[in-house]
């Protein structure tokens, strides 16, 4: 007898180079024939590899995705080193070092000064951008603009007001992949129909509700780059800097976690009847061993060594989730004790 295949919709965050972990989980969703993936909703890196998969599946189901976001994360740190040299670290390379602490762009006061203190409008004002140039060869932005199934919603900040704005299949463009991935610091403001953007990250890291809005699945999957908690008080201005960073990307799922659970506490008690409010399981894919041990810099360590560590790494979590979680998609399930211990409990 055939099993049934099992949809679930997954939410990626956003994190840099940190996404090659999301890379390897996605191939193990990929992998195992037994499960749909019926939506994405992703930030930033984690709107790059929603793009990656979908651009593959269209050419060539899911080998065809596995088959792209391998070409994406080992083109892109081609694209990387070539516009930016300074960031490739040879002595952190040699002693397994991935924070690029050794790195010129680390060392140098120069690039200090460069990205913290000055405008991209100012060090950039021919709007040099290599991988938005990048982004158009190796996407067809037109077949996924037509594609309905993924469903699939990319999150970035709209500055003048400071909310949300969310992208679907019919509004994909290199535009918006601009838009979703656009650290002020580095690029200029996105255009997007004549209004401008900011990295998703901002407000919405990753953004969770548009998959229960869209109905994509009973199960939905964040995928999280950060970590909720940190194991010591960080004292240095690199490690304070780093902490500040994972609270902030953090803040919004955590609210929106909160969200979520107290639609399922209401609906599960019957205190919301309207059958239109889908109930959901909320699930989370992590490893706080791994991102214990990685700073500030391993966001932007491009090198394919790191990049292949970060996916194998991605592999092995997302298999062992799923083989112990295959068996409750689909079914209603409680709310999870350690998504509550993490998110909501006070």
């Amino acid at each position: 007898m055939q099993q049934k295949v099992k949809q679930v919709a997954l939410a990626l965050q956003g994190g840099g180079a940190l996404g090659a972990f999301t890379w390897g989980v996605l191939e193990a969703f990929l992998l195992d024939k037994r499960i749909e993936i019926t939506g994405f909703a992703g930030t930033s890196a984690g709107a790059m590899n929603a793009l990656a998969a979908i651009n593959g599946l269209i050419k060539n189901d899911r080998q065809g995705a596995i088959d792209s976001l391998n070409n994406f994360w080992l083109s892109a740190s081609d694209v990387t080193f070539m516009s930016m040299p300074a960031l490739y670290d040879y002595y952190g390379n040699m002693i397994g070092e991935p924070n690029l602490k050794t790195s010129p762009f680390f060392l140098s006061p120069y690039f200090s000064v460069l990205f913290n203190y000055l405008s991209p409008y100012i060090w950039n004002p021919y709007r040099v951008n290599y991988f938005k140039d990048f982004c158009k060869d190796f996407f067809d932005f037109n077949a996924i603009k037509k594609s309905k199934n993924p469903k699939l919603y990319l999150a970035a900040t709209h500055i003048e007001s400071g909310k949300i704005k969310i992208f679907n299949n019919s509004d994909v463009s290199l535009d918006v992949a601009m838009a979703t991935t656009c650290l002020p610091r580095l690029t200029h403001a996105a255009d997007v129909n004549g209004e401008f953007y900011w990295d998703g990250g901002l407000v919405a890291n990753p953004p969770i509700y548009p998959l229960i809005y869209g109905h994509c699945a009973k199960d939905i999957v964040v995928i999280q780059l950060t970590k909720n908690n940190a194991p010591q008080i960080p004292k240095t201005a690199t490690h304070i800097r780093h902490r500040f960073n994972e609270i902030s990307l953090n803040s919004n799922l955590i609210r929106e976690m909160r969200a979520i659970y107290l639609i399922t506490k209401l609906i599960d008690e019957g205190k919301i009847k309207d059958k239109t409010i889908m109930r959901i399981n909320l699930h989370v894919i992590k490893d706080d061993i791994l991102f214990n041990e990685l700073g500030a810099g391993s966001m932007l360590n491009m090198d394919k060594d790191f990049l292949h560590r970060l996916h194998n790494r991605g592999l092995k979590i997302g298999q062992e989730w799923i083989e112990k979680n295959f068996n409750s998609l689909g079914k209603k399930l409680p709310f999870s004790p350690a998504i509550y211990n993490d998110y909501i409990k006070d």
